[in-house]
């Protein structure tokens, strides 16, 4: 849950499992989400998770993913992208207007499979703050 209070120039972050990346000031920042995954049958509804209250800034960058994209295998070795090469990636294109991050994204990732099929669902949503 991402909840952008403008007013009062707050964020509310809550996760299950996938942690919040922000880029501001040229630096990212990585709010870590709950350990547990939420929609299954078996799970109590009244499962908490753990919630950040961040300061927005003049201008700052937002990205949720789900963990396909970095859970994905490929390269030549058949490794994990990993988070890093994720948040490296996000990085390297900041710059960018979020539709050429969105193509950056989508091109790193194709590469990345080389000859791998993909083995998960991916959302990436990136918001830009100003």
């Amino acid at each position: 849950m991402l909840y952008i209070n403008k007013r009062d120039r707050i964020l509310k972050y809550a996760g299950a499992n996938t942690p919040l990346f922000i880029i501001r000031d040229n630096q990212l920042e990585k709010f870590r989400a709950g350990r547990d995954s939420i929609g299954y049958t078996n799970q109590s509804p009244k499962l908490k998770c753990k919630e950040h209250l961040i300061p927005m800034s003049e201008s700052m960058q937002l990205y949720i993913t789900t963990d396909g994209y970095y859970d994905q295998t490929g390269d030549t070795k058949g490794f994990v992208m990993g988070k890093k090469y994720f948040t490296n990636i996000l990085m390297q294109h900041q710059h960018k207007n979020m539709e050429e991050q969105k193509e950056a994204l989508i091109k790193e990732f194709n590469h990345y499979l080389h000859d791998t099929d993909v083995k998960d669902d991916i959302t990436v949503i990136g918001l830009q703050l100003s």
